[in-house]
């Protein structure tokens, strides 16, 4: 039906726009001359799409040392998940059933938003500069010296996360998703629905393929943030292009428009990081200027396209819903209409006193009651 193809479009748009988001706030991670606009604008991706612990309104607002921020992204999916147990609680007590499907999914969607934001924290904490003095540091913290004794401890806990969060989460979601194409029961399909909405059969897995450019990307603009000879961007660089061009040539999406924006948003973010590759050579301050509006405008231009057919999806998703809502209440209405009629057929049967059927005027004055 068209509504549900609507809805699955809608859900996997909303996907690429989220995975667009956070790959193009990762780029305030490369060691690049952004504009204060630009800058401000990945901040703002980042912020509406994850958890930006380590922003600077929030950072200046909550005055946590980084390994409290580091535990706070770490335990986050934990506390997330203990507070999402409202939901089958709640389904429990109003219908007597247990109700564990609605959990996982949140639960699910909440990991996703979470990944790149605690894939990027642990990666930090394993990331310390060269010897000075004999004495080591963290790159994004250079009050926080390595291998102490705290260091070591968070040091196993970010191993952990990587193991376990960072690696586990495609990993798991590429093993149910594929025990999920062997089931045909409606909770099965509709848990992973999140995961495999929008691709084709063949690519049912693909949405890990997403997970794991994220985790690379990451990597490449924390291990290497203070690396010679533009290694960083070279290699972030290397890793938009191999992740577009398995796009390009898997086309795992069903609806060409989904194969439009997913590859509209790794064009843009590579044209992102090139621009901002090219800001690092000897150009003027128009040239400057000019490459700084060149990227507002290809990603906020991105950024509308994406909320116009969010919003067309969501509108024609919600036509149908009004409709059906119609139909519904149309029945009630002739359900209620019957019932008058049988009602008086009742009342004119036991005026007669039970004998024989209704006359023909008795039973036009009752379809008159009733119509």
């Amino acid at each position: 039906p068209a509504h549900k193809q609507s809805a699955a479009l809608g859900m996997a748009l909303a996907k690429i726009c989220v995975s667009y988001l956070q790959v193009i706030s990762f780029l305030s991670g490369f060691s690049l001359p952004w504009s204060p606009e630009v800058s401000l604008m990945w901040t703002l991706a980042g912020a509406g799409t994850s958890i930006p612990v380590n922003a600077a309104f929030v950072t200046c607002t909550v005055s946590w040392s980084f390994y409290a921020r580091f535990r706070a992204a770490a335990l986050l999916p934990v506390a997330i998940a203990a507070a999402l147990l409202f939901i089958p609680l709640w389904q429990t007590l109003r219908t007597g059933r247990r109700h564990w499907s609605s959990y996982s999914i949140a639960l699910l969607v909440t990991s996703y938003l979470l990944y790149p934001t605690i894939s990027r924290e642990a990666l930090r904490l394993l990331n310390c500069s060269a010897p000075v003095e004999g004495r080591r540091f963290l790159k994004v913290d250079y009050r926080v010296e390595c291998g102490t004794a705290a260091h070591g401890v968070h040091s196993l806990l970010a191993v952990a996360v990587l193991v376990v969060f960072c690696l586990g989460l495609p990993l798991a979601s590429y093993v149910a998703l594929r025990k999920d194409q062997r089931r045909t029961a409606a909770t099965g399909r509709a848990l992973f629905s999140f995961l495999s909405d929008g691709y084709a059969r063949r690519w049912y897995w693909w949405e890990t393929t997403v997970m794991l450019r994220k985790l690379v990307l990451v990597a490449v603009s924390v291990l290497f943030s203070d690396s010679a000879d533009d290694i960083q961007v070279f290699l972030g660089l290397g890793v938009v292009v191999a992740f577009l061009c398995a796009h390009l040539w898997a086309k795992p999406f069903t609806n060409p428009v989904q194969h439009r924006m997913e590859t509209a948003a790794q064009v843009v973010a590579a044209l992102s990081l090139y621009t901002g590759w090219l800001l690092t050579l000897d150009v003027s301050d128009a040239t400057r200027s000019l490459a700084s509006a060149f990227l507002i405008a290809i990603n906020i231009g991105l950024a509308c396209r994406f909320a116009y057919l969010l919003l067309r999806s969501s509108g024609a998703t919600a036509q149908h819903a009004l409709k059906l809502a119609s139909s519904k209440v149309s029945r009630h209405r002739g359900l209620g209409r019957g019932a008058a009629a049988a009602d008086g057929r009742t009342t004119m049967y036991a005026r007669r006193g039970g004998r024989g059927e209704l006359t023909a005027a008795e039973a036009a004055a009752v379809v008159r009651g009733s119509s």
